[in-house]
């Protein structure tokens, strides 16, 4: 399951330019997306935001990842924001259903460094962030637990032209138990020769992927799905047209990966008035296997940056298949939103019973903890 932290602020502050995507000739409600029926859409003014015991919060906590094991001890991986440098990864447990939280390690830190990059001497931050927790049972002991993150390298003054994210890369760790310790982190997707998974040798339909991020991972039928936002510009913005979610799998624990398909890409989002959809997560509810998909991006919308969560029936997932109908738009199950502000970034497990979906949320007008966890109590099919 899963979980962009680290460009987020500049993602809502360029899809807020209002760029014209959506598309001619189909009917269109108040709000610009498309009309349907079946969708249930509902507010989450109720949520409950989730405090982390032991830990500083600094300019708060982003982009979870809830995983149980089979004791029923809830595990959670998440970002930890230090404007304007830092994001690094966070791993919390609870032993109540996912009703409290406290917090348990560090895992990859965020540090300063000195690089080589585009032919200088280059300061920055290396960034771990967007974490997808895993725990894979039938794995060898010190394998069980996986911890996939995007990593990569931000230049000063940190602006979005100083992301280099066309050198990052999805990263993962390995640990018996989430409480650590973990292994040194090695390159499941990028473009790097020690990568398993090398994108630009793998398809003709990834030739021209130039950045990876927001892995989302699930075990179904023993083998391993993981998910991922993939865009043709280096920063992750821009170019929303190619912009899509793709899909990995795994049949030997991780130790190679193939490529499956494209889950969902802009002509799914644009049909509901949306650039994008992005920060998917793999879940399974009453025996399905869904997607939740936060929609980003909207056009001649109120909310232009992102847009809560939308649930999307898995139909086939060794096919990369998901729910559409006659015209091949994808069929929402829900659309939760929230009640002001960008969020979405969701994720669930069954076993969570006391806490529900969760999601991550961002208000500025909270600064300096802009970013927040929320827990809303219900599934992902329990509208309020």
């Amino acid at each position: 399951m899963n979980a962009h932290t680290g460009h987020i602020l500049l993602f809502i502050l360029v899809l807020c330019v209002g760029i014209s995507a959506c598309k001619a000739g189909v009917k269109k409600d108040s709000d610009g997306g498309e009309v349907n029926n079946d969708t249930v859409t509902d507010v989450l003014p109720k949520s409950k935001e989730i405090q982390f015991e032991g830990m500083e919060s600094k300019n708060g906590m982003f982009d979870i990842s809830i995983e149980y094991d089979d004791e029923g001890v809830g595990w959670l991986a998440y970002s930890r924001v230090q404007i304007p440098k830092f994001i690094d990864t966070k791993i919390a447990k609870s032993t109540d259903r996912g009703r409290t939280w406290k917090f348990v390690t560090s895992v990859g830190e965020s540090k300063e460094d000195l690089i080589m990059a585009r032919g200088k001497k280059t300061e920055g931050v290396w960034r771990d962030e967007t974490p997808c927790l895993l725990f894979d049972p039938t794995d060898r002991k010190s394998r069980r637990w996986k911890l996939f993150t995007n990593r990569y390298f931000a230049a000063k003054p940190f602006k979005t032209k100083d992301r280099l994210m066309g050198d990052g890369t999805i990263d993962v760790k390995y640990a018996s138990s989430p409480e650590g310790p973990w292994s040194k982190p090695e390159c499941v997707v990028g473009n790097r020769s020690d990568c398993k998974f090398q994108l630009n040798k793998a398809s003709p339909e990834l030739a021209n992927i130039r950045m990876i991020t927001e892995p989302g991972a699930i075990i179904h039928n023993g083998v391993t799905y993981l998910a991922m936002d993939a865009g043709t510009n280096e920063t992750g913005l821009g170019d929303w047209k190619n912009y899509r979610v793709i899909l990995l799998a795994s049949s030997d624990h991780g130790a190679s990966w193939r490529y499956v398909g494209t889950l969902l890409d802009h002509s799914d989002s644009s049909r509901f008035g949306y650039l994008v959809f992005t920060g998917v997560s793999l879940v399974r509810a009453n025996g399905k296997l869904y997607v939740l998909a936060t929609p980003s991006g909207g056009v001649k919308k109120k909310n232009k940056a992102h847009d809560g969560t939308m649930v999307i029936e898995v139909t086939d997932i060794s096919r990369a298949k998901v729910k559409r109908d006659k015209s091949g738009k994808p069929v929402i199950e829900r659309h939760a939103v929230t009640d002001g502000g960008s969020g979405g970034l969701a994720d669930y497990d069954e076993k969570n019973t006391g806490g529900g979906m969760m999601y991550s949320r961002l208000s500025l007008l909270g600064f300096p903890r802009v970013f927040r966890i929320y827990q809303t109590g219900s599934g992902i099919l329990d509208s309020k």
